[in-house]
């Protein structure tokens, strides 16, 4: 997933240096917009692909921790040093 978010980041940087480029060539400013619009086409459709690989899942993901017995969370390299086995 970090992949897919750095990838679409320097994508985005493609399309804003585009719209700017094309903008400064041609002295049309509607190339500022389409590139503008263009990333927001991308955040959206990365938006979609991490909302539909986490499954809709409301709270974040808690990798690396464990709970104690009163529920809370602990990290696991705390819990390793109590002595419970992660």
């Amino acid at each position: 997933m970090v992949l897919l978010e750095d990838s679409g980041a320097l994508i985005g940087l493609l399309f804003a240096f585009a719209g700017v480029g094309l903008t400064m060539l041609t002295g049309d400013p509607i190339w500022d917009g389409v590139g503008t619009v263009a990333i927001g086409g991308l955040l959206g459709a990365i938006a979609i692909v991490l909302i539909v690989d986490r499954g809709g899942e409301r709270s974040p993901r808690r990798r690396g921790t464990r709970s104690d017995r009163s529920g809370r969370l602990i990290p696991s390299s705390a819990a390793s040093s109590l002595g419970q086995r992660c």
